[in-house]
């Protein structure tokens, strides 16, 4: 991903999408996904291209919006990578042109590089004591 692909990315997460992060627990299994809605189909395509991984998959219109009996009449679609490696390095490339959803980038970014290879077990305390510092520190623009 180049420059120019990576701000376009950037822009089209931080006002379409949504980056999903919980991570592992004792009693349940970790979760991160990046996703971006859009009902223009060329669009998903776009993002697709650029990320070079991932689906786009469609799901039925379920918002109604007040006062209105009728659902939209468009298709929605939306494109998703739902594997930690993945995430991790295409957050890794857009994360300086982020605005609106940088913290949670880069809190992902820095999970990732702590836990290394080892996918969906939880911290331990030394762990959460580093993560919490480096995040607040991320946050008040030390990055």
């Amino acid at each position: 991903m180049n420059e120019i692909e990576a701000v376009w990315f950037a822009c089209a997460l931080d006002c379409e999408g949504s980056i999903i992060f919980q991570p592992a627990t004792r009693l349940r299994k970790g979760t991160t996904r990046l996703i971006i809605y859009n009902t223009n189909i060329p669009f998903l395509k776009k993002v697709a291209d650029i990320a070079g991984v991932g689906k786009i998959l469609t799901y039925p219109s379920r918002n109604l919006l007040p006062g209105r009996r009728v659902k939209s009449k468009r298709t929605n679609w939306y494109w998703q990578t739902n594997r930690r490696p993945e995430c991790y390095a295409i957050l890794k490339q857009i994360l300086p042109y982020l605005i609106i959803k940088k913290d949670i980038a880069y809190q992902l970014i820095l999970f990732h590089e702590l836990r290394g290879k080892r996918n969906n077990q939880s911290y331990n305390e030394a762990e959460w004591t580093i993560l919490k510092g480096e995040y607040t520190n991320a946050l008040k623009g030390e990055v």
